[in-house]
């Protein structure tokens, strides 16, 4: 059944104008300064990092991905990104965005985070022992 999916996903891609293809097993995916205007990463629940950086997204979906522990989003067109599934994420590069509020609360094991070069006026961090 998941090469079925993954064939359906792969010919979805190439007809939407996406060049990539990915099954859903993949747990690491780069596909940074491709021009993409939309990516769609739910189905890769065992997705551990997600390279999507200097594209041309506006929207992310991560919520389902909650094993991701590094996400390089940034240089994109994102005003939103909900990370709250996302909490034992270590690793975010949001910088580059639109983004105006960031919260990272449920983000307990974050370690490195660049969120520069956005339009933030509110970032709630919350407890983070190693960062």
């Amino acid at each position: 059944m998941k090469k079925v999916f993954a064939v359906i996903l792969a010919l979805a891609l190439c007809m939407s104008g996406t060049a990539w293809a990915y099954s859903v097993a993949d747990t690491s995916i780069y596909v940074g300064e491709e021009g993409l205007t939309s990516i769609d990463v739910t189905p890769c629940t065992e997705l551990d990092y997600l390279g999507c950086r200097g594209n041309q997204l506006t929207s992310l979906d991560v919520s389902k991905n909650t094993v991701l522990t590094a996400l390089d989003c940034a240089e994109n067109q994102l005003s939103t990104l909900n990370l709250s599934n996302n909490t034992i994420m270590r690793t975010l590069y949001c910088d580059g965005n639109q983004l105006t509020a960031l919260d990272l609360s449920k983000n307990t094991a974050l370690s490195y985070v660049v969120c520069s070069e956005n339009k933030l006026t509110r970032l709630i961090l919350g407890e983070k022992p190693s960062l």
